[in-house]
C-alpha cells in the first residue's frame, strides 16, 4: 500500500504548533501570544494559497482589465501566459499580501484573547454578548492596524511594477 505522505510544510507547522503549546512554552509565553503566532501561520499559509484568486479579482476590477479580459478564467490564462514568470505572475504583490496578513491574524487573535480574559475576569463568565463584543472588538483594532497594508496590496497588483523601492516610495504612492 503507497499512503500518501504529509508535506514537509505541514509537518515544520504541526512541529512549531507542539512547541508552541509545550509546557515549557506555556509557562513562559502568554496564551494570546501563541494563538497569535500559530494565526499568523495559519493566515499566511490561506493567504499564498487563495491569493491568485484575489489577484484576478483585483485585476478586473480596473477599467483596464475589464477591457483586457473577459473573465476570471480568461485573465488567470492570459496573465499566465503573457508573463516570463508562468503561473507564478499571479502572485505578483503577494509578499506585501503576506506581511500583511500575519500581523491581522496576530493582532485579531491576541485582542480578543485579551478581551475574553478581561471579560472572564470581570464578569466571572464568559456571555455571548462579551464574546461578540470581543469579536467586534478585535476585528477593528485589525482593520486599524492593517488597512494600510491593503492600501498597498491593492496599489501593487495593480501596478506595473513588480516592487516598490522601500517604504517612502509605498507610502508616497498610497496618499
Amino acid at each position: 500500500m503507497n499512503q500518501r505522505q504529509p508535506s514537509k510544510f505541514l509537518l515544520v507547522v504541526a512541529f512549531l504548533q507542539a512547541i508552541l503549546q509545550s509546557s515549557v512554552f506555556a509557562l513562559a509565553l502568554p496564551p494570546a501570544l501563541v494563538h497569535g503566532v500559530i494565526g499568523g501561520i495559519a493566515g499566511g499559509t490561506g493567504a499564498l494559497a487563495a491569493y491568485p484568486i484575489d489577484f484576478v479579482k483585483s485585476q478586473l476590477q480596473t477599467k483596464e482589465g475589464r477591457e483586457k479580459y473577459t473573465g476570471g478564467i480568461d485573465a488567470a490564462v492570459k496573465i499566465s501566459t503573457s508573463s516570463k514568470l508562468g503561473p507564478l505572475a499571479l502572485y505578483r504583490g503577494s509578499l506585501v499580501n503576506i506581511v500583511g496578513i500575519l500581523p491581522e491574524k496576530a493582532i485579531k487573535l491576541g485582542v480578543n484573547d485579551f478581551l475574553r480574559g478581561a471579560f472572564m475576569g470581570y464578569f466571572g463568565s464568559l456571555t455571548i454578548l462579551a464574546e461578540v463584543v470581543a469579536g467586534g472588538l478585535a476585528g477593528l483594532a485589525q482593520v486599524v492596524a492593517t488597512n494600510p497594508l491593503e492600501v498597498v496590496k491593492v496599489r501593487k497588483t495593480c501596478n506595473k511594477f513588480n516592487y516598490f523601492c522601500g517604504i517612502a516610495m509605498a507610502k508616497s504612492d498610497m496618499y
